[in-house]
């Protein structure tokens, strides 16, 4: 449980938290862009920063990891722990002075590598070159590249505890749904799994799946993040007709503590009128230790990816969200 903060103000909290919010969603919807060219500025910055000028260059350090490959100088990276970029779609891990590529398969990419907190393990992903976005994978492998294994049913990442050697991932299952009195068969996000570099994996939230034919589709989860300590996941629940919620749960079990919730018909008094009246979603912005959890709320009709998306703040369990402005979801 986070406590509210002390006095502050107003203005610098606000601008604070939709800094930090806009940062978290540029990490998780531009990732597969942003990526490269973050990697990028991390190497040029390591190979310029040993010495008076460029010491790679001047002592011919510089390797080419194979024909047409990235020149990488791994003296740079000495003392400095892990490196994962990514060139022309493939991916590099530098690790204890030597370069390792790490097999992606034909026809992929790489995006997105990140490592465990104690540096052993690197998570990404892996699309289709031809279409991004679809069919992405997450892979897993040791941080020089071996033991590489796919994460396999994923719906959702949600990345690394900051704290142990898991991750957050959600998975769908399948449901029948009656539509104009023809049954279609559909999935829904319902459960979200906590996954060890090893492969071991366990639920930490599984929602209810309709075991008939339903007309509406059954509560499912929108987005997850973990907290600033590591010991609990964030959950948006979206029950369609039936309202939202956001609940945190204990990684170690437990119950879970409501910090947010709307009724299908209810709006949020004093803050976002317009929000609520029917399947309001809450779509995570982070949780944060000073200022607790944020989220965009979206009512039906609303439109995604808009700058005038609402922001609320929410400080503590059951604390009355306020709107801290409008800004792109």
């Amino acid at each position: 449980m986070v406590a509210p903060p002390g006095p502050t103000r107003p203005g610098l909290e606000a601008e604070a938290v939709i800094k930090e919010a806009r940062r978290y969603q540029r990490r998780r919807w531009l990732a597969r862009t942003a990526a490269v060219a973050m990697v990028a500025a991390v190497v040029v910055s390591v190979l310029v920063s040993d010495g008076p000028a460029h010491p790679g260059l001047a002592d011919g350090r510089l390797e080419q990891v194979h024909p047409g490959g990235p020149s990488v100088d791994v003296s740079a990276m000495r003392h400095l722990g892990e490196l994962a970029f990514v060139s022309k779609g493939d991916l590099y891990l530098v690790d204890d002075g030597k370069v390792h590529e790490v097999a992606v398969g034909d026809g992929r990419v790489a995006v997105g590598p990140t490592f465990s907190p104690d540096g052993k393990w690197v998570a990404y992903e892996t699309e289709s070159n031809q279409a991004p976005t679809s069919a992405v994978q997450l892979w897993v492998a040791r941080a020089d590249g071996a033991g590489r294994h796919q994460v396999r049913g994923v719906a959702g990442y949600y990345g690394w505890s900051p704290s142990r050697d898991l991750l957050a991932v959600s998975t769908a299952m399948s449901y029948t749904q009656v539509v104009r009195g023809s049954h279609y068969r559909s999935t829904a996000v319902t459960r979200l799994e906590l996954v060890s570099p090893t492969g071991a994996r366990r639920d930490l939230v599984h929602l209810p799946v309709p075991s008939g034919a339903v007309a509406y589709p059954p509560p499912v989860i929108w987005d997850a993040a973990w907290s600033p300590s590591g010991a609990a996941v964030a959950v948006a629940v979206d029950s369609f007709m039936g309202g939202s919620s956001i609940r945190s749960y204990p990684v170690d079990g437990g119950s879970p503590t409501t910090w947010f919730s709307i009724s299908a018909s209810a709006t949020l008094p004093g803050t976002c009128p317009r929000c609520g009246g029917g399947h309001t979603i809450a779509q995570l912005a982070g949780w944060w230790p000073k200022w607790g959890i944020a989220f965009w709320a979206f009512s039906g009709g609303t439109t995604h990816g808009l700058d005038s998306s609402p922001l609320e703040l929410v400080h503590a369990p059951r604390g009355a969200p306020r709107t801290i402005g409008f800004t792109l979801s």
